[in-house]
C-alpha cells in the first residue's frame, strides 16, 4: 500500500485512469476492478503514485497469464485486456514514468499505435509488446527522449512495420531496446541508428528482416562500448564475411544470431569477443570446423553450433572449447559430427550435452554417470551401441535424450547397483529399438521424473507396477509397445491426483526460457504427443499437459476402478488393447479430462452417463468395442465430433439412440432419466444382489455360490439352467452383455417381475415381485445404492 501525500491521489489524473478504465470493454481478470469514483486511485490496482506528491507515476498492466494448465496462445488471448488505449493517459504526462500494457495481445484491436504515446515525454519505461497494434510504428516515440526501456513488437500477431527508425537515434538514453517480429526489411541505415545509441546495454533486433546488404563492413567510431547483450535472430544477415563490425564490439557477453540464414566458414575474428558468455550461432549453414581462436573465450559458458554443417570429429570441437569450469552448455544438434563419446568424463562441468541427429558411434561410456553436474542429455538419433545399466545413470540428468537406432544396437538391463539420480526430471527413450522387459529400478533409480516416455520401441512384458508409484511423473508414455498383463493400480501417481497445475519452482521446463509475458526465446527441442486424435507439438506449454498413453500394446483385464483418482488428468488414451469389462462408471469424475480415447478394445455395458460431466472433453473416441444401450446425451458429449459424431461410436453394433442410426427401443429409458436409468455399476451392485439372494437359498453349495456360478459360466456360457432346490430348475443370466439386455429390455420381451417370486419368502409380497415395474426400479434403486461399499461401511460404526 502507497503512502500518498493528504491520503489521496490528484482528482484529474484519478479522472484520467477511470475515463482509460471507460475505454476498456473487457477485463477476464479483474485488473482494473478495484478503480472505482470515489476511492484514492494511489490504492487501485497496477497504479503507483509519489509518495511525496501523490502524482500517479506508475501503471503496470501487464498480463500475466496463461496461467499454469491453460494453452499457451489461448491463455494470453483469454486474459487479456479488451478495448482501446485512451489518450486520457495524456493527463498523466507530466509524471508517469513507467507504463507497461505489455502481452495483452487484443487489446489494441489491430488497429494503429497510439500517436499520443509520444507526448508522454517523462516516460523512461515503456513497455507495448504483444499488444495486438498493428501498422505503422509511429515516429513520435521519438520525443521520448528519457527512454532508458524501450520493448515493444508482436510475437502472437507480427503486423507492426516501420521504414524509417531515424527517431530511435533521438533516444540517446536507452539502455534495453526490445524489437521483435516489426517489419523493418526497408530500413537500409539501421546500423548506424542503433550505433548512434552508447548506453545500450541490451539490443534485441529478433524476426525483424534486417538485411546486411548495405551494412558498414566497420564502424568509423564504435559507439557502443556498454552493449553487453545482442539478439540479431531471425533475420536476413547472409554472411560473416569478415571484416565485420560486429567483431568490433568486443563488450559483448550474449550474442545470438540464431537462424540467420548465415553460410560460409566461421571467421576467425570470432576470438575477439573474449568477454562472451552466451554464444548462439546455430540453424544457420555454416560449414566447416569452429576456429581454435574460441579458446580465447574464457568467460564462455553456453555455445550453440546445431544445425550447421561443421564435418568434423566432436572430439575436436571439444579441443577447440575453453577447458574452464564455467563452461557449462554444449548444443550441437544436427551439426554432422562424428566420433564417440568417449571423451565425455572431461567435461565435468557441463550442465547440457546436446548432440542428438547425428553420426557418433559406439558405446554409451559409463563415465557419464560421473557427470554429477550435468541436467540435459540428448543423444537422439545417431548410431550408438552397447548396454545401459543404472550405471549409466549415477550422476544427476534430467533429460536423457532420445535416440534413435538400429535393431539391437542398445539394450536396457537389469542391475543391482544402487546408484540413484534423484534430480533426473525428463526422461526420453521414444523411436528406438529397445526390445527387453522395461525394469523395475526405474522407479528407485530415478524417483523425481515428471516426463517419461518410452513410446515407440519393442518393451515386453507387464508394465512394472514401480512405474506407477512415480509421484510426480506427469506425462506417462508407453504407447507403441508390446506390453501385456493388466494395468497397474494408479492411485501412486500423486500429480496427477490434483488439479493444481505443475507448480514451476518444482522443476524447471525443459522447453521454457524466460517465460514470463512473452519475453521469450523459444527452444528449439519439442516432443510430439497423440492427443485429440492427432498429433500435436509441445514446446513451451508441456508444463501444463498430464498424459498417460498406453495405447497400441496388448493389455488386458479391466480398466483400474481407481483411475477416477486422476482428477487432473487431460489426456487419456488406452486404444488398441484388448482390455475388457466397463468404462468406469464414475469416469466423470476426471473433470480436467479434454481428450479421452478408448477405442478398439472389447469393452462391455452401457456408456456412463458421466461422461457428461465432462465439460473440458473435445474428443471422444469408444469405437470398436462391444458397448451397448442407449447412448448418453446432454453437456459436451452433444458438441463433439459436429461433422460425424457416429465416429465416435462406430463399430459397437449394441448402442442405440443419437448420434448412430438404430434407434433404441420404446421401452428403453432415456439416458438422462430418472428412474430407468442404469448404469454398469449398477449392474455389478444387481449381480452381487442376485448372487446374494441365491447364496441364502443356496448356501448348502460346498464351494459357495459364487465359486459354483464362476465354474457353470465358464464351463457353458452366459446363460446356463441348473436344478437345484428340491428340484426347482434356475436359469442364470451372467455377463454383462446378457444382464444389460435383461434390465433395459422391454416387458413385452422379458418378464423381470417372475424372477422376484423367488423372493418372496425372505422380502414379502409388493417388494420387487407384484408390483409394476416402475415401482420395483425404484425398489432395486434403494437396494443397489445401499449395497454400494461407502453405504456399507456407514453403518459399521452404528452396528458396533
Amino acid at each position: 500500500m502507497n503512502k500518498i501525500l493528504n491520503g489521496s491521489c490528484i482528482p484529474a489524473e484519478r479522472a484520467a485512469l477511470l475515463s482509460f478504465k471507460a475505454g476498456i470493454t473487457s477485463d477476464p481478470d479483474n485488473r482494473i476492478a478495484s478503480w472505482q469514483q470515489g476511492h484514492d486511485c494511489c490504492r487501485w490496482s497496477g497504479v503507483t503514485c509519489s509518495s511525496r506528491t501523490g502524482h500517479v507515476i506508475k501503471l503496470d498492466l501487464r498480463n500475466r497469464s496463461p496461467t499454469l494448465g491453460e494453452d499457451f496462445f489461448v491463455g494470453f488471448k483469454d486474459h487479456s485486456l479488451r478495448g482501446q488505449v485512451s489518450s486520457s493517459l495524456l493527463a498523466l504526462r507530466r509524471s508517469l514514468r513507467y507504463l507497461d500494457l505489455s502481452a495483452n495481445v487484443v487489446l489494441g484491436n489491430a488497429m494503429a499505435m497510439p500517436v499520443f504515446l509520444g507526448s508522454v515525454r517523462k516516460l523512461t519505461y515503456l513497455a507495448l509488446s504483444n499488444t495486438g497494434f498493428r501498422g505503422r510504428v509511429p515516429s513520435q516515440l521519438g520525443n521520448l527522449t528519457r527512454l532508458v526501456q524501450l520493448d515493444m513488437g508482436n510475437f502472437l500477431y507480427p503486423e507492426l512495420y516501420s521504414d524509417d527508425i531515424s527517431w530511435l537515434g533521438h533516444l540517446r538514453s536507452l539502455e534495453h531496446l526490445r524489437v521483435r517480429s516489426v517489419n523493418l526489411s526497408g530500413v537500409t541505415n539501421w546500423v548506424h541508428t542503433v550505433n548512434a545509441l552508447p548506453n545500450l546495454v541490451v539490443l534485441t533486433l529478433s524476426s525483424c528482416g534486417l538485411h546486411m546488404s548495405n551494412a558498414p563492413s566497420s564502424l568509423l567510431r564504435n559507439n557502443l562500448t556498454v552493449l553487453e547483450e545482442l539478439d540479431f535472430s531471425g533475420n536476413y544477415l547472409n554472411s560473416l564475411a569478415t571484416p565485420n563490425w560486429l567483431w568490433d564490439v568486443t563488450s559483448l557477453k550474449s550474442l545470438s544470431l540464431h537462424g540467420c540464414e548465415l553460410s560460409g566458414t566461421f571467421p576467425d575474428e570470432l576470438g575477439n569477443l573474449t568477454l562472451l558468455e552466451t554464444f548462439d550461432i546455430s540453424s544457420n549453414n555454416i560449414k566447416g570446423m569452429i576456429p581454435g581462436t574460441l579458446q580465447k573465450m574464457c568467460n564462455l559458458r553456453s555455445l550453440s553450433l546445431g544445425g550447421n554443417n561443421i564435418d568434423g570429429d566432436i572430439r575436436e570441437v571439444i579441443e577447440r572449447i575453453p577447458s574452464s569450469s564455467n563452461f557449462q552448455e554444449l548444443h550441437m544438434k544436427n551439426a554432422n559430427i562424428t566420433g564417440t563419446l568417449q571423451f565425455v568424463s572431461n567435461l565435468t562441468s557441463l550442465n547440457v550435452l546436446e548432440v542428438s541427429d547425428n553420426q557418433l558411434s559406439g558405446s554409451m561410456p559409463v563415465e557419464i554417470g560421473r557427470l554429477t553436474n550435468l541436467t540435459y542429455l540428448d543423444l537422439w538419433y545417431n548410431n550408438l551401441s552397447g548396454v545401459i545399466t543404472e550405471d549409466h545413470f549415477a550422476g544427476e540428468l534430467p533429460h536423457f535424450g532420445r535416440e534413435e537406432l538400429e535393431p539391437h544396437n542398445l539394450s536396457i538391463k537389469n542391475s543391482s547397483t544402487s546408484n540413484s539420480c534423484p534430480s533426473l526430471i525428463f526422461l526420453d527413450l521414444a523411436q528406438n529399438k529397445f526390445n527387453a522387459e522395461l525394469p523395475g529400478w526405474i522407479n528407485e533409480v530415478m524417483p523425481g521424473l515428471v516426463f517419461l516416455r518410452l513410446n515407440l520401441n519393442n518393451f515386453s512384458g507387464h508394465i512394472p507396477v514401480q512405474i506407477m508409484e512415480l509421484h510426480g511423473v506427469r506425462i506417462l508414455d508407453l504407447s507403441n509397445n508390446n506390453f501385456s498383463g493388466a494395468i497397474p493400480q494408479l492411485e501412486n501417481l500423486k500429480a496427477l491426483t490434483s488439479t493444481a497445475a505443475a507448480n514451476s519452482t518444482q522443476f524447471v521446463n525443459p522447453f521454457e526460457e524466460m517465460y514470463t509475458g512473452l519475453d521469450m526465446g523459444l527452444s528449439d527441442d519439442s516432443f510430439l504427443v497423440e492427443i485429440k486424435g492427432q498429433v500435436l507439438e509441445y514446446r513451451e506449454n508441456t508444463l501444463y499437459l498430464t498424459s498417460i498413453d498406453l495405447s497400441c500394446n496388448s493389455l488386458t483385464g479391466e480398466i483400474p476402478k481407481d483411475l477416477i483418482t486422476l482428477v487432473g488428468l487431460i489426456n487419456l488414451n488406452l486404444s488398441s488393447n484388448l482390455l475388457i469389462g466397463n468404462v468406469p462408471y464414475e469416469i466423470g469424475n476426471l473433470r480436467s479430462l479434454e481428450s479421452l480415447d478408448l477405442s478398439k478394445n472389447t469393452l462391455g455395458g452401457g456408456i456412463p452417463q458421466s461422461l457428461t460431466y465432462l465439460t473440458y472433453l473435445s474428443y471422444l473416441n469408444l469405437s470398436y468395442n462391444n458397448l451397448s444401450g442407449r447412448i448418453p446425451s446432454g453437456h459436451q458429449l452433444d458438441s463433439l465430433k459436429i461433422d460425424d459424431p457416429a465416429f465416435m461410436y462406430i463399430g459397437n453394433p449394441g448402442l442405440c439412440g443419437h448420434p448412430v442410426l438404430r434407434e433404441c427401443p420404446s421401452g428403453d429409458p432415456p439416458a438422462n432419466g430418472d428412474s430407468a436409468r442404469w448404469s454398469e455399476d449398477d449392474f455389478s451392485q444387481m449381480d452381487f444382489l442376485l448372487g446374494s439372494i441365491v447364496g441364502f437359498v443356496a448356501g448348502s453349495w460346498m464351494r459357495g455360490p459364487e465359486a459354483a456360478i464362476k465354474g457353470l459360466h465358464t464351463k457353458l456360457g452366459d446363460v446356463f439352467t441348473v436344478s437345484f432346490l428340491f428340484g426347482q430348475k434356475v436359469t442364470f443370466l451372467t455377463g454383462q452383455e446378457v444382464l444389460s439386455h435383461f434390465f433395459r429390455a422391454p416387458a413385452s420381451e422379458i418378464s423381470r417381475g417372475d424372477l422376484f417370486e423367488f423372493t418372496v419368502p425372505m422380502f414379502g409380497r409388493e417388494v420387487g415381485y407384484g408390483v409394476d415395474r416402475g415401482t420395483r426400479d425404484e425398489q432395486l434403486r434403494i437396494f443397489v445404492e445401499a449395497l454400494k461399499p461407502s453405504k456399507l461401511r456407514s453403518n459399521v460404526e452404528p452396528m458396533l
